[in-house]
Formats: C-alpha cells, structure tokens, sequence
C-alpha cells in the first residue's frame, strides 16, 4: 500500500480476521511493484503465494478485500 496515510484503521481488523492464515504488509513506494501490479496509492491488494493478484480495491473500500477473503478461505476450507 505504498503511499497511504496511516491505515491502522483499515489494516489491523484484516490482521485480527484474518492473521492465522494471512501475511498483511505495508510496502515501500517502489517503481518496480509499481510496474508490476500498477498504482498502488490508497489501494489494497490481496496477492496469492504465485504473485497473482486476487483483489486490487481502493482502501475505502475494504469491504470488497474481505469478501475476497472470506470467499477463498471458504472454498479453500471446503476442498480440505
């Protein structure tokens, strides 16, 4: 989430949901992440262990990540 303001608001619920089975970092400004995943100020993005991104949402919306989440971790619970 390189450039945001202080998310600790937005962060750390994602971090107590959804911590035993996530990694939640905030990066650095980078041009080469920027590269790779496109711009990044203010958003969200939920990257699979291959570098995939599964989710890119604005931080205001949140909400749209943790429906991502919780419907892979459902599906993912299902399959085991």
């Amino acid at each position: 989430m390189p450039g945001d303001r202080d998310l600790a608001s937005i962060v750390d619920p994602l971090k107590r949901r959804f911590g035993s089975t996530l990694d939640v970092e905030t990066l650095p400004h980078s041009p080469a992440l920027s590269a790779r995943y496109g711009t990044s100020d203010n958003r969200l993005f939920l990257i699979r262990p291959d570098g995939y991104v599964a989710c890119k949402a604005a931080a205001r919306d949140v909400s749209r990540l943790e429906e991502q989440l919780a419907h892979t971790l459902t599906a993912a619970a299902r399959m085991m």
